[in-house]
């Protein structure tokens, strides 16, 4: 019934130290008269009881690896109401704040047929605005896309997207004290060789009839795993049964 948030950015992105209490059956927010111990944002926290809450790292001017405890008061919560649990910020999960209609429509101007390359969309925002939600918003509308039938003439005539969408998923953070240039046309090449391979395993027929290769080549990410999926599809029995699904 409660959500405890501690901490984070206000409007003006300074760091704070405050903790409100949301009632999700009223939907009212309620400001805490104490706050923690120090600032700050992109930190965990879990509960053990209905009075402790840990919060652990994140980040303050600088990264903050200091765990310390916040005691709340409970008497206006009933007993239950605050179970354990750890929180963090996270690109996915369920869509609270109504994005994913900006989201396919941004997944619909990059995978149109008639946008002409080269093209730039820059989602700007300070850390832990959502930016990487968007993305994986976009990124999960593009399987959509892929996953359209068109095996209808018909429907591939009106189609109004690219038939070969590609994604590569760079994190810039993970390459920061490196090449950062050499890491990003590595994952490039890397990505879209494991899709092409997918394509290829997978077979045209399937293609059309809408399989997702960037769902797969997620899934299937280790050339073990890949070497797995081409037995597979080289089954001619364990083929049918999937194109039957498809069907």
């Amino acid at each position: 019934r409660y959500i405890v948030v501690s901490g984070g950015y206000d409007e003006n992105d300074k760091v704070l130290s405050t903790v409100e209490i949301l009632d999700t059956t009223t939907n009212e927010w309620t400001m805490m008269p104490n706050t923690m111990q120090e600032v700050r944002a992109y930190h965990g926290a879990v509960t053990l009881n209905q009075t402790d809450i840990y919060v652990a790292g994140g980040w303050k001017t600088n990264t903050c690896e200091k765990i310390s405890l916040y005691q709340l008061d409970p008497s206006p919560y009933g007993a239950g109401t605050l179970g354990p649990s750890l929180t963090n910020d996270l690109a996915t999960g369920e869509d609270f704040l109504g994005i994913a209609n900006d989201a396919r429509a941004l997944a619909q101007v990059i995978a149109l047929k008639v946008l002409l390359a080269p093209y730039l969309l820059g989602i700007i925002a300070g850390w832990g605005r959502g930016k990487s939600f968007v993305m994986e918003q976009i990124f999960n509308f593009l399987k959509e896309y892929q996953k359209i039938n068109l095996t209808n003439p018909n429907t591939k005539a009106d189609f109004s997207y690219c038939g070969h969408i590609y994604c590569v998923w760079f994190d810039c953070w993970t390459y920061a004290k490196g090449d950062l240039w050499a890491s990003l046309m590595h994952q490039i090449l890397v990505n879209l060789n494991d899709q092409l391979s997918m394509e290829k395993i997978i077979g045209h027929d399937l293609l059309m009839e809408g399989v997702s290769t960037i769902e797969i080549a997620q899934k299937y990410d280790s050339p073990n795993k890949q070497e797995y999926l081409k037995k597979i599809f080289q089954d001619d029995e364990m083929r049918e049964k999937i194109e039957t699904l498809q069907a």
